[in-house]
């Protein structure tokens, strides 16, 4: 049996983590973990007191899925929204991390065909806009590897990430606020959020 140890799979909700992580997890031989399913699973997640149909999780309940991932002693492939909380508990077993990043206009329509309120979809694409994930990533920069999914199954966002290992090109490169046409679509976005309950995450 290998060791235990983790790759993270993170990005804004509708870049491809799931596939991506699934896709990963199978062609290295390892075991495919849900963040969001597994501490559904321990009792380790709220409701969003806002009512914004999501989620909120914390460092304790982080920390009890690390136990029962490091007990079972598998290498696994993490998917999760929110990579800090996994790093802070669990750098030290963590190998690299795959920061999925979609162009704002594809996003749009990847959420849009989910059954979300316009204004989840909003906050979403605003969020990728903004680089929300890859700010909560900053202090890893080191091991975190950007791949951006526009366009691409999850095949073939796993062979650039595989290209990128081969550099270890690392760091952030993508910056959507480079384009006017994404801050055109920032800021028709930004009118339909109500910012008194946008919160993108729970560190609690």
């Amino acid at each position: 049996m290998l060791d235990y140890y983790m790759i993270v799979v993170s990005g804004t909700p509708g870049t491809g983590k799931t596939l991506v992580a699934q896709s990963l997890a199978k062609d290295l031989g390892l075991r495919y973990v849900s963040s969001s399913v597994m501490l559904k699973e321990l009792g380790a997640v709220r409701p969003d007191p806002t009512g914004r149909y999501t989620y909120l999780a914390g460092r304790e309940g982080v920390r009890r899925a690390l136990d029962v991932l490091r007990e079972a002693g598998m290498p696994v492939v993490v998917e999760t929204v929110y990579p800090s909380l996994w790093l802070e508990e669990g750098e030290e077993d963590t190998v690299f991390v795959v920061l999925l990043r979609t162009d704002p206009f594809e996003l749009y329509e990847r959420l849009a065909r989910r059954d979300w309120p316009p204004e989840k979809v909003a906050e979403n694409v605003l969020a990728e806009i903004l680089g929300v994930v890859a700010g909560e990533l900053a202090d890893y920069w080191h091991m975190v590897f950007e791949v951006d999914t526009t366009g691409k199954n999850a095949d073939k966002v796993v062979e650039d990430l595989y290209e990128k290992l081969s550099r270890w090109d690392v760091g952030f490169k993508i910056d959507w606020l480079t384009r006017e046409d994404v801050i055109e679509l920032a800021v028709r976005l930004e009118a339909s959020v109500n910012f008194d309950k946008y919160w993108l995450g729970y560190r609690g």
